[in-house]
C-alpha cells in the first residue's frame, strides 16, 4: 500500500554516519573516508535545513513520520521524503535504533553498507548487531598471549560467551549443557587437521590460526557445506600432499603452546577477531581464503583454496533432493569456494 507522503515513516541513520557541514558547503555523513559519504543535489539554500534533518535522522530511536521531520526541520514534506528516499536507497538507514555495545560498533555499522545483504547463517531475519553479538559462544583453543588478546577482543566486543585455554574446543565437546559454538578458533603452531574434520562433521564453523614467533597465518574459514575444508588445503599444497596429514590430536598441535611476537600477536588477534565478528554479524568473511602477516613491518596478505575435487569429505558432496514430476536437476560435483568482497 502506497502511503501519503505526510505519513510515511523516516527510518533511523546508521550509527556512525554523523553529519557534518564541509568548507566547500556540501554535507558529510560520517568522517571515515573510506566509508564516509557526502550528501549532493542540495541548494545552497537549504543546506542548513537539511542538516538539521540529517542530524535528527542520526538520533531517532525509530521510525518516525516524515511530515513531523519536516516541521522540526522547516523543510517542504515531499523534500523530506525525497532525502530519506535517497539514505534508504543508499543502504545508510537501518531498521533498530541506536544499540549500546559501545562506540566501536559505530564502525561496524557504517563499513556493513559496503558489504551488501547479510548472510543467512546466522538466521533468516534480521537482529540488532547487540543481540547477535550477546547471543554467540565463541571458542578459543590454545594458550599463550595470542589467545587471551583474541579472548579480551570478543569479549569487548560484546560477545555473550567466550571460552579461551588450553583444551577449550576439547571441554565444550565433553560438556553436556553446551551448545554447539557459534565459531571455533583454534591457535597453534600446527593446523588442526584431525580437530577439523570432528568440526565439521558437527558443523560447527571453524577458524585455524597458524602461529609462528614471527608470522602468523589465520584461516581458511572453514563453513561445513560451503567452500573448501583443511583436507582440500592439504591436497592443493605441494609440501603437505606427499605426506598426508595428521589422524590424531597430539599430531596437529593441540595443547602446544604458543609462541608469537608480542607485537606481531597484537596485528593477528585484531585481524581473527575481525574475521569472528563477521561470523557472529551475519556478514561471514570468504571461505578458502587465508590472511597472512608477519614481522618487520605491518601488512596483511591473503591465499585462497578452492575444493579440491580428490577430497574424500562427504560434506561437500550437494544434499540429495528429489525433483518434482516432469522436471530435472544438474547439481554440481562440488560446490564453488567462496569468492573474495561481495
Amino acid at each position: 500500500m502506497h502511503l501519503p507522503a505526510s505519513v510515511r515513516p523516516a527510518r533511523p541513520l546508521l550509527a556512525g554516519l554523523t553529519p557534518r557541514i564541509q568548507t566547500d558547503g556540501t554535507i558529510a555523513l560520517g568522517t571515515d573516508p573510506v566509508h564516509g559519504v557526502v550528501l549532493t543535489g542540495a541548494d545552497v539554500a537549504e543546506t542548513a535545513k537539511l542538516f538539521r534533518l540529517i542530524t535528527r535522522l542520526a538520533t531517532l530511536s525509530g521510525p518516525t513520520p516524515a511530515a513531523a521531520l519536516a516541521v522540526a526541520a522547516d523543510l517542504p514534506v515531499d523534500r523530506v521524503v525525497e532525502l530519506c528516499d535517497a539514505l534508504d536507497g543508499a543502504g545508510l538507514t537501518t531498521h533498530h535504533p541506536l544499540e549500546s555495545i559501545g562506540v566501536e560498533a559505530a564502525a561496524w555499522s557504517v563499513a556493513r553498507r559496503r558489504a551488501g545483504g547479510e548472510s543467512s547463517l546466522s538466521g533468516p531475519s534480521p537482529l540488532p548487531l547487540a543481540r547477535r553479538r550477546s547471543g554467540s559462544r565463541i571458542l578459543v583453543d590454545g594458550r599463550g598471549l595470542l589467545v587471551q588478546e583474541i579472548a579480551r577482543l570478543l569479549r569487548s566486543a560484546g560477545i555473550g560467551e567466550v571460552r579461551a585455554g588450553w583444551y577449550a574446543a576439547s571441554a565444550d565437546d565433553h560438556d553436556p549443557d553446551s551448545v554447539d559454538p557459534a565459531l571455533a578458533i583454534c591457535v597453534a603452531p600446527r593446523m588442526p587437521w584431525q580437530r577439523s574434520r570432528d568440526w565439521s562433521r558437527r558443523g560447527v564453523r571453524h577458524l585455524p590460526v597458524l602461529t609462528r614467533p614471527g608470522s602468523v597465518d589465520v584461516g581458511p574459514l572453514v563453513v561445513p557445506g560451503t567452500g573448501p575444508c583443511l583436507d582440500c588445503v592439504a591436497l592443493s599444497d605441494a609440501a603437505t600432499a606427499d605426506t598426508g596429514t595428521p589422524t590424531d590430536l597430539l599430531a596437529d598441535g593441540q595443547g602446544e603452546p604458543v609462541t608469537v611476537e608480542d607485537t606481531l600477536a597484537a596485528v593477528a588477534a585484531g585481524t581473527v577477531a575481525m574475521l569472528a565478528l563477521g561470523v557472529t554479524d551475519a556478514y561471514p568473511p570468504p571461505t578458502g581464503v587465508r590472511w597472512h602477516t608477519a614481522l618487520p613491518l605491518p601488512s596483511i596478505a591473503t591465499s585462497q583454496w578452492s575444493i579440491h575435487p580428490r577430497c574424500p569429505s562427504s560434506w561437500h558432496r550437494p544434499r540429495l533432493a528429489v525433483d518434482a514430476p516432469g522436471t530435472a536437476s544438474h547439481p554440481e560435483r562440488f560446490v564453488q569456494g567462496g569468492r573474495m568482497g561481495r
